[in-house]
């Protein structure tokens, strides 16, 4: 009754025949291959009681200038945050704003155009204005659905009736478009007939949304973060910890003005053009984004009121003016972005305005907000290391939508994006063979913009006019998907547009062989590419990258890992979306299907519920199967053994023959051997099966008690 050596070896050959696959493992879940051998994968706990709602596609990490960490994330319709253990929604607004005149109809026609500077809308956007006069004999009382986009600065909505006349109009309004809901799952097949190829706006139509949406993410200026929702515009939050309100009962009132604290209003007669002001030093903050919030009520019908705030940027005074001066009754809200070293806000008023200004609000902005003067339509955002902002697949100088277009502002100015001889901005369109851009990220040493055909390394250069140099990287296919590319410490692993899986480390690009592609590639989701996303795991050397199955539906279901030291794979299931690796905050941070954010690699359990873990081994044979075995005996090689598990063996006589399960077997901490019944087969298999809340082993190398009892005939 002799005894073999019986060892998993590390790495997942799935692409293989189970006997090809001879002493390594065909498929795991909830194992990790390190320091040579197979270990169980830590636990994980939720990291707040809150949930959001909506599956992640696209996150971020970072530090706030306090050191506060911070993490956002975007849904198919929500962009949120993770700050101070809670999670709180700043979906941002899509366009929100105020302008005169911006309605133009046609007598007899309900078509209206609306003339809005850089308005990034799309057909199927809500328009919600407040405030019109009527204009062609129509009085604009109700929310709109964008019909059409005729270019950057002009949209079409359609009213219940007919203009009555040709006119321009509708006085001042006040405006917002809520942020339009995407795509969860990806349509697949639609492909370059949909949208208006060939035009100006490719891809800013619904309809040219095939893919799941996924948002792009990117630290700013050491305190906040830039976002874009694929085909979105450019938006920016600033976190805080609390939202205090910054007004008090502390006016300077010019003549003409009164303040009542009872009623927290401020009263003004007619005579002077003057001002009621606050100091708001040390309250407002230059370059940040507010919300005010007002009610407006005129008393003489006539005259206007408009927000000014002071700065003394330079040791001068200059007065900025918010907004548009108002003329109307009305409840106001809006956002404006506070001007360098501000010193006072204010309500300054002409010599007519006669009224009452109450309920007034100041706070920093609690949402996320757009930048205007940034393209109106991009594909993503990163920051590279001379803190310049890059978006790509985006709306070009001359406003023309461009898939290959890549554009840069002038460097730590997120909101100058015309170049000029004094500034850094530019963009660049010469990508060779490729039809779009599809990620950039940053690296140690330079940019990677990865298109669908091609990689070019992207270089600073320092010079104003030609801030950047973009080399071809050769031996590298493109990207496959947005999410399918991760950097860390030098090294850039990604998946290709032909489905080889690479790595650069800085000369040229190098293809991972991977035993597990056949299976991943065969079974992938249709159309659902936009899904995949890699993560790193630096304690553990790995890239993860997670991707929705199609024999287990459209959603991310499973996961393959590459661990780049012991470049070996293995594959897992997956019940997140998307994970933040350990950087930015200690533990890894997964997001759930079931709304949940959870910290990883902790514990022993799957918060406090049982931790899963499985492994088969390929089949192996005893003399290239020439003999019949029986197996007698099991002998455990575990170490750290926590919790129980069960182990299956597996029995057939023919490679293609029926398989024989035998088990469970349990082996618990305490176990040194396992007796087995008496399996008589040619070829075996080892399965383990946990399921316990207390999940904790690496393993060696195993032996078998065995006796040969027959030649094959």
């Amino acid at each position: 009754m002799p005894e073999i050596e019986y060892k998993i070896g590390t790495g997942v050959f799935k692409d293989e025949t189970p006997l090809q696959a001879e002493g390594y493992a065909i498929d795991t879940q909830g194992y990790r291959i390190h320091r040579g051998g197979w270990q169980t994968q830590r636990g994980h706990e939720r990291a707040t009681s809150q949930t959001f709602t909506g599956l992640v596609r696209g996150s971020i990490a970072w530090a706030d200038a306090s050191g506060v960490k911070a993490a956002a994330f975007g849904t198919a319709d929500n962009m949120f945050t993770f700050y101070g253990g809670a999670i709180r929604d700043i979906t941002p607004d899509k366009l929100r704003g105020m302008g005169t005149d911006i309605f133009t109809t046609v007598d007899g026609e309900a078509t209206i155009t609306v003339t809005l500077e850089n308005h990034g809308l799309r057909p199927g956007d809500t328009f919600n204005q407040e405030f019109a006069d009527a204009v062609g004999g129509l009085t604009l009382d109700a929310a709109y659905e964008v019909v059409d986009v005729l270019d950057i600065s002009r949209f079409t909505i359609a009213h219940g009736s007919p203009a009555t006349s040709d006119e321009t109009g509708g006085g001042f309004v006040m405006y917002r478009v809520p942020l339009d809901p995407g795509l969860v799952d990806g349509t697949g097949g639609a492909g370059w007939g949909t949208g208006t190829f060939g035009g100006n706006f490719y891809g800013t139509t619904t309809i040219g949304d095939t893919d799941a949406r996924r948002w792009s993410m990117s630290p700013w200026g050491g305190n906040n973060v830039l976002a874009v929702p694929h085909n979105g515009a450019l938006y920016e939050y600033a976190p805080s910890p609390t939202y205090p309100e910054l007004i008090t009962d502390d006016w300077t009132l010019d003549a003409q003005w009164s303040y009542d604290a009872g009623t927290k209003t401020i009263t003004a007669t007619a005579g002077t053009a003057n001002r009621a002001a606050q100091n708001l030093i040390n309250k407002l903050s230059g370059g940040l984004e507010y919300e005010v919030e007002f009610d407006l009520v005129r008393t003489s019908g006539s005259g206007t009121v408009q927000i000014k705030i002071t700065s003394t940027a330079g040791g001068v005074d200059t007065f900025f003016s918010i907004g548009l001066p108002l003329s109307k009754d009305g409840t106001y809200r809006f956002s404006f972005q506070s001007p360098p070293s501000p010193t006072d806000f204010a309500f300054a008023k002409d010599t007519a305005f006669a009224g009452t200004i109450s309920n007034l609000s100041v706070k920093l902005r609690q949402k996320a907000y757009r930048i205007m003067s940034a393209p109106q339509y991009c594909r993503g955002v990163m920051t590279d290391a001379n803190n310049i902002a890059v978006v790509w697949g985006c709306t070009r100088q001359d406003g023309i939508y461009d898939r290959l277009a890549l554009r840069w502002p002038n460097i730590g100015d997120n909101r100058t994006w015309i170049s000029s001889p004094t500034n850094f901005a530019g963009e660049n369109v010469d990508f060779g063979a490729a039809s779009e851009i599809v990620s950039v990220i940053p690296t140690r040493r330079e940019n990677l913009v990865f298109t669908d055909a091609n990689v070019f390394a992207m270089r600073f250069t320092g010079q104003v006019g030609d801030a950047f140099a973009f080399v071809p990287l050769g031996g590298g296919a493109g990207l496959k998907a947005p999410g399918a590319v991760a950097a860390h410490s030098g090294r850039v692993f990604w998946w290709g547009r032909d489905d080889s899986f690479y790595i650069y480390q800085g000369s040229a690009a190098q293809i991972i062989e991977c035993p597990l592609r056949r299976d991943v590639v065969d079974n992938l989701a249709a159309g659902q590419d936009a899904k995949i996303s890699f993560s790193i795991r630096a304690e553990f050397s790995e890239v993860r990258i997670s991707y929705a199955d199609k024999r287990d539906g459209n959603e991310v279901s499973r996961a393959i890992v590459f661990n780049w030291i012991e470049n070996k794979w293995y594959n897992d299931t997956e019940d997140r979306t998307e994970y933040i690796g350990a950087d930015v905050f200690a533990d890894p941070i997964g997001f759930g299907k079931n709304g949940g954010i959870y910290y990883h690699d902790l514990g022993k359990t799957a918060n406090g519920n049982a931790l899963q873990a499985s492994m088969t081994s390929g089949f192996f044979d005893l003399e290239f199967g020439t003999k019949l075995a029986a197996l007698k005996r099991f002998f455990p090689d575990f170490d750290d053994h926590t919790g129980e598990m069960d182990l299956y063996i597996l029995a057939r006589d023919r490679a293609r023959g029926p398989v024989r399960t035998y088990g469970p077997y349990p082996i618990r901490p305490d176990t040194s051997v396992v007796q087995l019944a008496q399996i008589l087969a040619r070829q075996f298999a080892v399965k383990l099966v946990a399921d316990t809340p207390d999940l904790n082993h690496r393993f060696g190398s195993f032996r078998l008690e065995i006796d040969q009892t027959e030649a094959m005939r």
